[in-house]
């Protein structure tokens, strides 16, 4: 579950491409 958030490059673009835009410095 953290990895998404954590890494939203390499998960969150995959699975939840909201969470690039939620968080932009991560992504």
């Amino acid at each position: 579950m953290h990895d998404r958030l954590l890494r939203p490059s390499m998960v969150g673009v995959s699975k939840k491409p909201e969470n690039k835009k939620k968080e932009p410095k991560k992504a």
